[in-house]
């Protein structure tokens, strides 16, 4: 059975481009990537928490009659979610980002805006 050839590493990139940098920028956009969806759920945690805690916002986030708040915290998680990749997109694309860092901060920003959705927290916290 013949062997099939491999690639060496320096045909894989780009002309004067090294490997390694392709892999850091990579990982720079991932990493904006991980940070931004903690944010949009963080902001929906926080979001909802406050809808509750403060029911004058209640009319301030209902953007469908239907849906009633719920419309206005999913619609401004999303915009939070989307303008926060935009920003970190341009800063982290030629960073050198610590992937442990970056899934630390994620994990965090996701368990906020988790335990933030649920009634008994928002009772503890006053709502």
């Amino acid at each position: 059975m013949a062997a099939i050839p491999r690639p060496s590493p320096t045909t894989a990139a780009p002309l004067g481009v090294e490997l390694d940098e392709i892999q850091d920028r990579a990982f720079g956009f991932a990493a904006a990537t991980l940070l931004a969806s903690g944010f949009g759920v963080a902001l929906f945690g926080i979001l909802t928490f406050l809808v509750e805690r403060f029911a004058s916002l209640q009319q301030a986030f209902t953007l469908s009659q239907s849906v009633g708040p719920l419309s206005g915290k999913t619609t401004y998680a999303v915009i939070g979610w989307l303008v926060g990749w935009a920003v970190l997109a341009v800063v982290l694309r030629n960073r050198d980002v610590s992937e442990k860092i970056t899934y630390s901060i994620s994990g965090v920003l996701v368990a906020l805006g988790f335990v933030l959705t649920f009634p008994p927290v928002w009772k503890l916290l006053g709502a």
